[in-house]
């Protein structure tokens, strides 16, 4: 939130017909750029480990998403392959 009004969302859900969890976010375009999903991505990925005791996530990327596949690098994650979920073809980053 900035001055009491939300600038996006991040999530850790279960992964559709698998067995991983997956970090998910969006923020208004107005606030791109600032490092929030880094920040918040950080967060919840301690949460990940230390409170719900996974040792991986998964994140799926737009092919053509630059930004986010920069924030996932950040974040320490790695390329893992392409895949087609929700009938899209994504980058699949873990």
């Amino acid at each position: 939130e900035l001055q009491g009004k939300p600038i996006g969302w991040i999530s850790l859900t279960p992964l559709e017909s698998t067995d991983r969890f997956q970090l998910a976010y969006r923020f208004a375009k107005a606030f791109w750029g600032n490092g929030y999903a880094t920040e918040a991505g950080a967060a919840i990925l301690d949460y990940a480990r230390e409170v719900l005791g996974l040792s991986e996530c998964v994140a799926l990327v737009w092919p053509d998403n630059n930004a986010s596949t920069h924030v996932l690098s950040k974040l320490r994650f790695q390329y893992e392959g392409s895949s087609a979920y929700y009938g899209n073809d994504v980058n699949v980053f873990v």
